[in-house]
């Protein structure tokens, strides 16, 4: 069972190869056909750029402060409203579409792991009684 927590890296890192090998084919299809396809602004992905690094600062404060519930409901509403800001569509760029997707999955493994945190403390150095 303690081996079990090496899963938990190896198949977020499966997925996310698995969404770059993806993207690197989609693209060279892109380039191949040479067809303009319309791309999302780099305003809006700027945006969730700076709703994501607010995320992180957040969790970064809250679990270092041991505020898991406040954390866990903050950063679940700040996933939300990242998730909902993201692109949708069949006819997106391969860029947007690739972003998209690792960042969908990246808030699915993030949310997953603030709750598996409340049955299991975190990973230390020191075991405290």
């Amino acid at each position: 069972m303690e081996y079990l927590q090496y899963l938990l890296i190896v198949v977020p890192g499966t997925i996310a190869g698995d969404l770059l090998l993806r993207y690197w084919r989609d693209r060279a299809l892109e380039t191949s056909r040479e067809v303009e396809i319309p791309r999302v602004s780099r305003w809006r992905w700027l945006a969730i750029a700076k709703l994501l690094g607010v995320m992180l600062l957040v969790l970064l404060v809250g679990l270092q402060g041991r505020w898991v519930g406040l954390t866990t409901t903050i950063a679940i509403g700040g996933m939300v409203i990242i998730l909902a800001s993201l692109p949708r569509g069949t006819t997106l760029a391969a860029r947007d579409r690739f972003r998209s997707q690792l960042i969908r999955w990246g808030s699915y493994w993030l949310i997953l792991g603030l709750f598996l945190n409340r049955f299991k403390t975190a990973f230390t150095k020191i075991h405290r009684p």
